[in-house]
C-alpha cells in the first residue's frame, strides 16, 4: 500500500528524536495543512520532541457536493447525512482505515512505542478509524459516524 502524502512537524529541540508521535487528520475538503497552525499553540515543553504527522486524504468525487473532487476520507451520500443508509461508502472507509493503519506502522517502524502515538480525528474521519483501525489511543473532538460493516475475515462479526 501507497502511504498518504502527509506534512510533518515536530516540536522539541532540533536534532532530537521524536519520543511520541501524533497522527492528525483533517475534515472533508480540507488537508494536512488544515491543523498546522494549532501545534505552537499546543504549547508543549521544550525538552519533549512530538512528531506531528497531517496526512492529506485522498482527491475523490464526493456524492454531497454534486461529484465535486475534493480531499475526502470516503465519499458521503445525500442519503448518509439523511439517516436513509446504514452504511458509508463501506470500500472507501475500509481503504482509509488501511492508509492510517499504515501510518501507525510506520511511526512505530520509526520508533514510537505504540503507548506513545495518538491520532487526532476531525470532521467526516471519525467513525472509521475507531471501528477498523489497530490505533492505541484515538481522541474524537468531532465527528460524522460512518460504520462500515464488521468482516468477518478481520475477525468481525457480521
Amino acid at each position: 500500500m501507497t502511504l498518504l502524502e502527509t506534512v510533518e512537524n515536530q516540536s522539541g529541540p532540533a536534532g532530537v528524536p521524536a519520543q511520541a508521535a501524533v497522527i492528525w487528520m483533517h475534515g472533508l475538503g480540507a488537508d494536512g495543512h488544515d491543523f498546522e497552525p494549532v501545534v505552537p499553540q499546543l504549547r508543549l515543553p521544550a525538552s519533549l520532541a512530538v512528531r506531528f504527522v497531517f496526512p492529506h486524504a485522498p482527491m475523490q468525487p464526493v456524492s454531497i457536493n454534486h461529484g465535486a473532487v475534493m480531499r475526502a476520507w470516503y465519499d458521503v451520500t445525500f442519503d448518509d447525512l439523511e439517516g436513509r443508509s446504514r452504511r458509508a461508502d463501506e470500500a472507501g472507509v475500509r481503504r482509509s482505515v488501511g492508509q492510517v493503519q499504515a501510518l501507525v506502522e510506520r511511526e512505530v517502524a520509526r520508533g514510537i512505542p505504540a503507548r506513545d502515538l495518538e491520532e487526532m480525528l476531525f470532521g467526516s474521519t471519525a467513525e472509521k478509524v475507531i471501528r477498523g483501525a489497530r490505533i492505541p489511543v484515538v481522541t474524537v473532538p468531532a465527528g460524522w459516524a460512518a460504520a462500515p460493516r464488521p468482516n468477518p475475515k478481520e475477525g468481525g462479526a457480521q
